[in-house]
Parts: C-alpha cells; sequence; structure tokens
C-alpha cells in the first residue's frame, strides 16, 4: 500500500480496503492464488508479508539467523515433546478467527499431524506460540501479543534476536489487550514449557538463542 493512499485512508476515512475473511484466506491457499509456504499472513482482514528478515532487506527475504533460530526451537521442542500428545508446526497458519490467521514461526499444537488433515489448527489447538524477533519486533511484541491473547494462546514467547533475550506471556486475559504476565528473560537465564498433563519444563535461555554474529 503506497504511504499517499494510506494518508488518505487515515485523513478521510474512506473504505478503500475490503477485508479478507479466514475463510476466503484458506480457499486462496487452496487453489494456488496463495502459493505454500509464502511468507503471507492474514492479520484483521489484510495480506500482511510475514518479516522474516535480520536486517532490513527485501520483504520476501529470510535472514540466515531467522532461520537457525526456528530450526534449533523446532528440534529442541521436539525432543521435549511426548510424541503421541503434541507435535511441533513451523511457520503454519493458524486460525485465531474470522479475521486473523498468523503463521507463527513454530508452535506447538495438541495432538498428531493427522488431527489437522482436513482442518487447520485454530487458537483452541495451540498450547505455545512463538514468533522469532528482530526486524519485526514492534509487531510481535503489540500486535501479535495483543492478537495471541485476545485469542486465548496460554503462552506465547518472542525469541528477540535483537537483544539476545526471551519474552515471555502467560496468563492469557481475553478482554484485555495484553497477556497478565510478561517477563524479559535474558542469557544464562531459564523459561519453564508448561503442557497440559505434565510437569513445567525449564529450558536454558541459551539453548533457545543461535550464536552471537552479525546478521
Amino acid at each position: 500500500m503506497s504511504m499517499r493512499l494510506m494518508a488518505h485512508m487515515v485523513s478521510h476515512g474512506s473504505p478503500a480496503v475490503v477485508p479478507i475473511t479466514a475463510d476466503q484466506y484458506e480457499r486462496m491457499m487452496a487453489v494456488g492464488i496463495l502459493d505454500e509456504g509464502a511468507p503471507i499472513e492474514l492479520i484483521d482482514g489484510m495480506l500482511l508479508f510475514k518479516d522474516r528478515r535480520d536486517a532490513p532487506a527485501p520483504p520476501m527475504t529470510q535472514g540466515p539467523r531467522h532461520l537457525l533460530a526456528i530450526k534449533i526451537l523446532a528440534k529442541l521442542l521436539e525432543n521435549l515433546l511426548p510424541s503421541n500428545r503434541f507435535h511441533v508446526q513451523q511457520q503454519g497458519p493458524v486460525v485465531c478467527n474470522e479475521s486473523n490467521v498468523p503463521e507463527p514461526d513454530v508452535c506447538i499444537l495438541k495432538g498428531l499431524p493427522d488431527r489437522y488433515g482436513d482442518r487447520l489448527p485454530g487458537a483452541a489447538d495451540v498450547v505455545l506460540a512463538i514468533e522469532v524477533s528482530q526486524t519485526s519486533l514492534d509487531i510481535d511484541q503489540y500486535d501479535k501479543a495483543e492478537l495471541y491473547n485476545r485469542s486465548g494462546v496460554p503462552s506465547y514467547w518472542i525469541i528477540n534476536l535483537a537483544d539476545d533475550t526471551v519474552i515471555v506471556h502467560a496468563e492469557p486475559r481475553v478482554s484485555a489487550r495484553t497477556y497478565g504476565q510478561q517477563t524479559v528473560v535474558p542469557r544464562g537465564g531459564v523459561v519453564a514449557l508448561d503442557l497440559p498433563g505434565s510437569d513445567p519444563v525449564e529450558i536454558s535461555v541459551d539453548d533457545l538463542l543461535p550464536g552471537r554474529f552479525a546478521p
């Protein structure tokens, strides 16, 4: 969207944007209008590029450190999960409501993958959503946190590559704008992975973050 069009919408209140629904978004993927794996999310009824960059770059670019962080997270979590009760999804859609289908970089879903053979997972299926963030920190820390909170996702982590921290959100308050608990955990600290029906598992932040190197 051009800055001129955006300014016109703000100043004149023009209904220039026709929102897309979650059902339309799913059908666009099913018929190939949206390529599988394309970094596009449905947020507040609009198709937005998902920012996977390490530094300023074209919007379709995925930074190497961002990609490495996702691989580290997925492997670590897969090794910790009871394989018959949960599984890890990487960069896949989650239907939060009629206007929002974000694609968390990593999330833990209830059940086995074949549970979702005929539908996309919804917010009620998510145990933990994780966004890996560097250039997208503002969106992840505010807009995504509000969205996951409103949707009742129990836990939301931001792997903050800019500051080498993990921002942990817990205790969703659906009627509020954000989670009831937010903690910033630096290197050297631990975060707790809470799985329904299991004791919390402590994970070192050092194990969640890729090594320090310039993007």
